[in-house]
């Protein structure tokens, strides 16, 4: 399409900065041409149809209206045209023109001139260039009709470019940013976070053709498709009525807050206290709030107290939203003291939110509760006791036989020293067993409890297994497991004891007088088995389980629901507490264990699960002997109480591998006497290398004692097992 002639030549003007246009020679023309004083800014001539383009009822009414602040996009284009106008050059470009909101692609023919008061300006002929595009078009159309208010502003300056008519009708004016938002808002809340974003949002009060309204707001950042410039259109969603609503809510909450039984206190960013409702302030001992308001929530604690909340709790709260639960200890005005169960929530402002509810009334509810368990317990424990100690007298009188007969044989036999030796290591065994069965007896019945300890469950599983065949009839056959690997468990060794004995009680009374077989094993836990029913947390490590098995009839199944719960029991009056398995669960659940019950389909078994001591916490130890079959003990042994043992032939062999992997091993247990080898050489060559590692030498009482230093031990050959454990242990502990 070629572009019109220009105006000036069809009038017979020069082409160089001619004089405008006037309005009478302007009117002659049907298509759009006005005249813009570049000094002014402002249109001062144009044709009707010009006028007709930009929605102005007259030529006069065009020229009439102020332009509005120019923006610098638009200025830095004007003065790309002026320079041409002072060239004597002429433009002809595309311009997307935007008559009442619909984009309008024009070519405009751009002529110097100078006007009657001798200003710059510029003669513009537009000619239609093409129809709106049709998306560009629906587009405009659907912001025309969109209810929301949406305005367009130029960035940085802030004055508005375009408002829909729903904005039109909301505020009646054309407002800037700053004057419809504030200046606050628009520099804090939209300006600077909207030059790190593309879409920001937020609230303001505004002012309307109906008062003013609280809207929120949305903005997003664009390009003036007109000059090119920045631009941000903003959405208004009128929000008053939502608002008083959240605060209608809010007064109620209040009235609920200000009622409820739990106490609840807000604090600012700086721990003071800003609210405290009436259940806070009744639980430490104040009559009004002002007597908290401003003061810090340390107030309520003493130091020990303050020092723990600001190191475990406090330091952990990474943020608005983050919270904390758990128990605290408070005292009140009075100097009474306040247990608390606390729920403390980081608001948004940088303070707390803080609900608390007396608990001390329940703390010592529980400690009855548990003095009473504790009590059935050791009531059950006589119970089980009786049970079992008339097949125990049976059995200490047939090893107090075999001891007297054993003594009378002796006796007239003592010319024979063979005998007389074979007797007395018979009296030994017999006496040392009935020993044994005493000891566990007075162990098991013995009422203090120590705390819990870590224990060697394959251990205790062995030593249990004179208890639960004194407790079962001969017709039931034991079987005991304890399997080849030491797990240990941190729970008193007495508690696993009593629910193994409880188990065998009530397989023995389920067998009911046949002949059966009870089986124990110990082995590594497997998964969890969610269809047994059980009491307790499965542990989320690694666990150890002791399943004990029976071939008796099994658990009705009308009794499985409540196997656990406490005074229910299957047996006549006056033969069963009906405490026996409550008791062994919650045992077991102090001690981060379960107990779980199911039928096998030829009887019932019991799951005892406990969380074992981590791998990484075995102690790794080096064992080098030449007695191939000392060694062989002394290392199962170890293995036993839970070390890690690797063992070599000779000191010699043990040295190298320590010095092959330093860090590797946490002792070194060696013949201290070797002839290749002695124990002062091993010393010296592990200082020579650097290498801090405890040598434990095993040797004679040599006639001199060998220079060693402190670090080094000996001990003494030959040596008993606990004096080897004791060794052990002592070289690790420095």
């Amino acid at each position: 399409m070629s572009a019109p002639r220009p105006l000036l030549h069809c009038c017979g003007l020069r082409p160089a900065h001619p004089p405008a246009p006037t309005p009478d020679v302007l009117a002659a023309f049907r298509r759009p041409v006005w005249v813009y004083d570049l000094d002014a800014h402002r249109i001062v001539a144009a044709s009707p149809s010009a006028a007709a383009l930009w929605r102005a009822e007259s030529p006069d009414a065009l020229t009439a209206r102020a332009l509005g602040p120019i923006s610098p996009a638009v200025q830095a284009r004007l003065a790309a045209y002026r320079a041409a106008f002072e060239a004597d050059e002429a433009i002809s470009e595309s311009w997307t023109l935007y008559p009442a909101g619909v984009p309008t692609t024009m070519v405009c023919q751009c002529t110097g001139v100078t006007t009657a008061d001798g200003h710059v300006a510029m003669l513009v002929e537009a000619e239609p260039l093409s129809a709106p595009v049709p998306d560009e078009a629906r587009l405009i159309e659907a912001l025309r009709h969109d209810p929301a208010p949406v305005l367009l502003f130029a960035l940085p300056t802030g004055h508005l470019l375009l408002a829909n008519p729903a904005a039109q009708a909301l505020l009646g004016e054309r407002p800037s940013l700053e004057s419809l938002l504030g200046p606050t808002v628009a520099a804090n809340e939209l300006r600077h976070p909207l030059s790190r974003a593309d879409v920001v949002s937020g609230e303001a009060r505004i002012e309307t053709l109906n008062g003013p309204r609280i809207a929120a707001w949305r903005a997003a950042r664009g390009v003036d498709p007109v000059d090119g410039g920045d631009m941000v259109a903003l959405t208004l969603l009128d929000v008053t009525q939502t608002r008083a609503a959240a605060r209608s809510q809010l007064d109620g909450l209040s009235e609920a807050v200000a009622g409820t039984q739990d106490g609840i206190a807000l604090t600012d960013a700086e721990g003071r206290f800003t609210f405290m409702n009436d259940a806070h302030l009744t639980m430490f001992g104040f009559t009004a709030l002002e007597q908290v308001l401003g003061q810090p929530w340390t107030l309520l604690y003493d130091a020990a107290e303050v020092a723990r909340f600001q190191t475990e709790v406090f330091a952990n709260l990474d943020g608005p939203g983050a919270r904390w639960r758990g128990n605290a200890v408070g005292h009140r005005l009075d100097g009474g003291v306040v247990r608390q169960e606390v729920s403390l929530t980081i608001n948004h402002d940088g303070g707390i939110i803080c609900m608390t509810r007396d608990i001390g009334a329940r703390l010592d509810a529980e400690e009855q509760r548990r003095r009473l368990e504790i009590e059935l317990a050791q009531a059950q424990k006589m119970e089980t006791v009786g049970q079992f100690v008339g097949g125990l007298a049976h059995d200490l009188n047939n090893l107090l036989s075999a001891v007297l007969s054993t003594g009378r044989g002796m006796a007239l036999q003592a010319s024979n020293a063979d005998r007389v030796r074979q007797g007395a290591e018979r009296i030994d065994r017999a006496g040392t067993q009935a020993a044994r069965l005493i000891r566990r007896m007075l162990d098991f019945v013995r009422r203090e409890e120590g705390p819990p300890v870590l224990v060697d469950l394959r251990a205790v599983l062995i030593r249990s297994t004179d208890l639960l065949r004194a407790l079962l009839p001969k017709r039931i056959e034991l079987v005991v497991e304890p399997g080849d690997r030491v797990l240990r468990a941190r729970i008193q060794e007495d508690r696993v004891v009593q629910v193994l004995l409880n188990l065998a009680a009530n397989a023995r009374d389920a067998l009911d007088g046949r002949e059966g077989r009870v089986r124990v094993r110990l082995s590594m836990a497997g998964d969890a088995a969610p269809e047994r029913t059980g009491r307790g947390e499965h542990p989320t490590g690694e666990a150890a389980e002791i399943i004990f098995e029976d071939d008796g009839p099994g658990l009705p199944p009308d009794v499985m629901p409540r196997l656990f719960e406490a005074f229910y029991t299957t047996k006549p009056a006056g033969q069963g507490t009906g405490l026996g398995l409550s008791t062994s669960a919650q045992m077991l659940a102090e001690a981060g264990g379960r107990l779980e019950a199911w039928n096998t389909g030829g009887g019932a078994a019991f799951r005892l699960l406990l969380p074992t001591q981590p791998p990484a916490q075995v102690a790794r130890l080096l064992l080098g002997h030449s007695d191939a079959e000392l060694s062989d003990l002394v290392a199962r042994v170890l293995e036993r109480e839970g070390y890690a043992v690797e063992s070599h032939v000779g000191p010699r062999a043990a040295l190298d591998a320590a010095l092959a992997t330093p860090g590797a091993f946490r002792l070194l247990l060696a013949e201290g006497d070797a002839s290749g080898l002695p124990g002062a050489t091993v010393c010296e060559t592990l200082d020579g290398a650097g290498l801090r590692l405890p040598v434990l030498l095993a040797m004679r009482e040599p006639p001199t004692p060998p220079p060693l230093p402190v670090r080094y031990r000996v001990l003494r050959t030959p040596f008993t097992t606990a004096a080897l454990l004791s060794a052990v242990r002592y070289a690790l502990a420095d």
